[in-house]
């Protein structure tokens, strides 16, 4: 998203931290490529996120890493299949560090700050880190503002 594309209204809104979350890793640079694109370094922070599987019986904070250089929601496996969420096919990530790996993913309900939307998530290591991608980000209808460590709305949505 272009820096002029996310601040259609300059409401930041931000939450205290969860007491049940998992700690996030500190906030720093992130690698972010797409094949064809040149890598880019883009700010991170920590950010609490509520998950729950679709049936939305069960819901778990989780401290994750917003990085808008992240296609998708990454969470520990255990507390996925915890809340209920299924594999429902597996997918090539480039990691980080530029290693590739297939991780499953699966559908699941985040909420951010009173937002909430089924969205994709992948399947990650049990002890992080969770990156929040920007999939689950433009669902909310919210982009990442890493200057206020919180987000922006986008509405009202384009047609």
């Amino acid at each position: 998203l272009e820096s002029t594309s996310i601040r259609l209204h300059q409401s930041v809104v931000q939450q205290p931290a969860n007491p049940l979350s998992v700690p996030a890793p500190e906030p720093g640079p992130a690698r972010a490529s797409l094949p064809g694109r040149k890598v880019t370094v883009m700010p991170t922070f920590p950010y609490p996120i509520d998950i729950s599987g679709l049936d939305l019986i069960h819901t778990h904070g989780v401290e994750a890493t917003v990085n808008s250089g992240v296609f998708f929601t990454i969470a520990p496996s255990l507390l996925l299949r915890h809340l209920g969420v299924e594999p429902i096919a597996t997918r090539p990530f480039e990691m980080t560090d530029g290693t590739r790996r297939e991780l499953d993913i699966g559908h699941a309900y985040i909420a951010i700050d009173g937002r909430s939307s089924p969205t994709i998530v992948g399947f990650g290591d049990d002890s992080g880190p969770f990156p929040q991608g920007e999939y689950t980000l433009l669902g909310l209808a919210i982009a990442a503002d890493a200057d206020a460590k919180g987000f922006v709305s986008l509405e009202p949505l384009p047609l």
